[in-house]
């Protein structure tokens, strides 16, 4: 069980930090004006090209700069898995506030789904057994 969960732990922090789209290239992006959002429509985003001192305070900010081993050890505890880290879209406040807000509206998804299709299960365990017990 502990090798499969650090093997998944792995595997997400591999995919965050190896797919293009993280949070460098998202600034990047929206600071050239092709990303969307209200930051894409200012003044700063029309400057272009960013200076490479300012590229390596980004990817400082993010732990770009530091060895592999070391990004992962912040990331998996100081950080959290990511959970303490400012969102990319709401950035006043963090991952973890972002998810146990819209916490309340996935659990009533889930149970409404989860009991409206309760009816159905029982009744196809019903059907299923009725028909082990008759013999044709």
């Amino acid at each position: 069980m502990i090798p499969t969960f650090f093997g998944i732990v792995v595997i997400c922090f591999a995919l965050t930090r190896l797919l293009p789209g993280g949070p460098v290239e998202e600034y990047l992006a929206k600071r050239k004006g092709i990303g969307g959002g209200e930051s894409s429509k200012s003044s700063s985003s029309k400057q272009g090209d960013i200076s490479p001192e300012e590229l390596k305070k980004i990817q400082e900010y993010y732990g770009y700069d530091k060895p592999i081993y070391v990004a992962f050890y912040q990331w998996l505890w100081v950080e959290r898995m990511g959970m303490k880290s400012s969102s990319l879209r709401y950035t006043n406040k963090t991952v973890f506030e972002s998810i146990v807000e819209k916490m309340p509206v996935s659990l009533i998804f889930g149970l409404t789904g989860f009991f409206v299709n309760l009816p159905h299960l029982y009744t196809a365990w019903n059907f299923k057994g009725i028909k082990r017990r008759c013999s044709i």
